[in-house]
Parts: C-alpha cells; structure tokens; sequence
C-alpha cells in the first residue's frame, strides 16, 4: 500500500542531505527509506569526514575521517515527524535531515553561520 507522504519522501532517495542532531552536523547520503503506518525509517551514510558543531548559531567544521561512510537510521512515528520544505524534522530525537541543494552546498564551503546553512 502506497503512502500518501511516498511521493515527497521519494525526493530523498539517494539525495545528499544534512543530518542534524543536537549540536552536531553531518553530510549523509539517504541509502534507502521505509514507510508504514507507523512512521518512516531512513538507512543514511556519512559522505562527508567534515562534521559541524553548533555553537550558538555558528558552526564550528572538525574532521572525522573515522566516521566517513558509517551507515545508521533515522526514523519516527508519523505523530512526532514533520515534513516542510524540504527538512524532515523527528522531535522526539531532536533530528533533522535537510535535502536543500543549497544547504549541502554551504556546508561543504564551510558556511559559519548556521541559519545560511540551514534556512535556506
């Protein structure tokens, strides 16, 4: 049975997208994704060894080489998971994944200011 949230969630697939947690962001490739009527479930991998640090709206860019291609999930129940403009938000995690173009290209020019990187 197909979902009706299938066709927005399919502009995900394979894209480059930020993940954000907390204070921390990566640049991830969206391997695969289930949905049911429970929620949706993404199997992401990190694509990028550069990771940014939130520290009061400026970003803070690391490298972490070791994490570069970790593969792990992200997902949630439909009641606490929003999806706008191209960011899909879980509440309960405080997680975000962001398929903006421009956002992924900010981020990989080490763009400072987190609401250029993530507002866009």
């Amino acid at each position: 049975m197909k979902h009706e949230k299938q066709e927005v969630l399919n502009a995900f697939k394979g894209k480059e997208c930020l993940y954000k947690e907390g204070k921390e962001i990566y640049q991830v490739t969206v391997s695969s994704f289930q949905i049911d009527d429970w929620g949706i479930k993404l199997t992401l991998k990190i694509s990028n060894s550069k990771q940014a640090i939130n520290d009061l709206g400026d970003l803070e860019y690391i490298e972490k080489p070791k994490e570069l291609n970790q593969i792990f999930s992200f997902s949630g129940a439909w009641e606490i998971t929003n999806l706008s403009n191209m960011i899909l938000h879980v509440s309960y995690i405080n997680g975000s994944l962001n398929a903006n173009p421009t956002s992924v290209e900010r981020f990989k020019k080490g763009e400072i200011d987190l609401r250029k990187v993530w507002l866009t």
